[in-house]
């Protein structure tokens, strides 16, 4: 048996808490059969009233055995009762639950028109479900993500950010590009802004001398390195406030960051969609804008005006 493969004689039993809040308890020491489960589920909970374990395993690239024991795992005596507790939703209304965010864009053989005429008939309508779902997908992303986040947290996160002595702005791999896009912003509404590591510095040097007053703004959706993790650790132990913003799939974070940003990224191709966590930065940046008031106005005057100065931009 693989390793990825063995499951413990007993699994930890969680708090009769959401199937959401089970997965998150567990995910982060699941083995990669499971978790890639866990991931499809909690990206797509309908998926578990409307599908079979087989199914399941199928579309996260799994088996039915992994299927087992990341339900067995999360608490569940099996995957009836799981399944009985996603109709249940379902039958209440939750839209987490209304929509798989998945379309089959294949057409059953027997369906198939016959003809060059008829097969470019069938693929062009075959590229409009794929489309369509792909759009479908990003809208239930953005309203999944702001739902979860609220505006009582946006307000709380900006008004600390606009407040801040210094504000450190963390992120690698893909999280890099959102973490520079957020740095740049920030820097050109207030200064003291700092994306971390630098490029002529070392993470260390940027964490330096963080206290209560600061704020960091660690970017990890997935996946993260470890090197992140750690860096947050540090910046607690400073006494720094951090915004977590990571996906929606994450594990509970074992140091509690100040607040937490799910958002959703499950996308219809092989690649996540970053369009949610975008959105989500957008708009707490217009948040922050409005907290700093005319500083960040007359900021952003004398940022335009060295701009035509300088020749900079056409």
């Amino acid at each position: 048996m693989k390793r990825d493969e063995q499951v413990p004689d007993q699994f930890e039993r969680t708090p009769r808490d959401g199937l959401e809040a089970r997965i998150r308890h567990h995910v982060e020491a699941m083995p990669p059969s499971e978790r890639s489960v866990a991931e499809l589920v909690l990206a797509h909970p309908g998926l578990l009233a409307t599908h079979s374990a087989t199914e399941l395993a199928g579309l996260a690239g799994s088996s039915k055995a992994a299927v087992t024991r990341c339900i067995r795992r999360i608490g569940y005596a099996s995957f009836a009762a799981v399944r009985a507790e996603a109709r249940g939703a379902q039958r209440w209304g939750s839209p987490l639950y209304a929509e798989t965010g998945l379309t089959r864009v294949a057409p059953p053989a027997e369906s198939r028109p016959r003809g060059a005429r008829a097969r470019g008939a069938k693929g062009a309508r075959l590229q409009d479900e794929r489309l369509a779902a792909h759009v479908r997908a990003e809208v239930v992303n953005l309203d999944r993500s702001f739902a979860a986040i609220g505006q009582q947290r946006f307000e709380a996160i900006a008004q600390a950010i606009a407040g801040a002595r210094r504000v450190l702005v963390l992120g690698y791999r893909n999280s890099r590009v959102l973490a520079t896009h957020l740095a740049a912003m920030l820097g050109a509404l207030r200064t003291g802004v700092e994306l971390a590591p630098g490029a002529a510095g070392t993470l260390g040097e940027s964490l330096a001398s963080l206290s209560r007053h600061d704020v960091v703004v660690a970017v990890g959706l997935r996946r993260r390195v470890p090197v992140f993790m750690r860096a947050i650790r540090v910046a607690q132990a400073q006494g720094a406030r951090v915004l977590y913003l990571t996906d929606a799939a994450a594990g509970t974070h074992a140091s509690q960051p100040t607040w937490t940003m799910r958002v959703h990224c499950a996308g219809t191709s092989l690649f996540d969609s970053y369009a949610a966590a975008f959105s989500v930065a957008n708009y707490l940046l217009a948040l922050v804008a409005a907290r700093c008031g005319e500083p960040a106005r007359a900021r952003l005057r004398e940022i335009e005006r060295l701009h035509g100065a300088l020749d900079e931009l056409a």
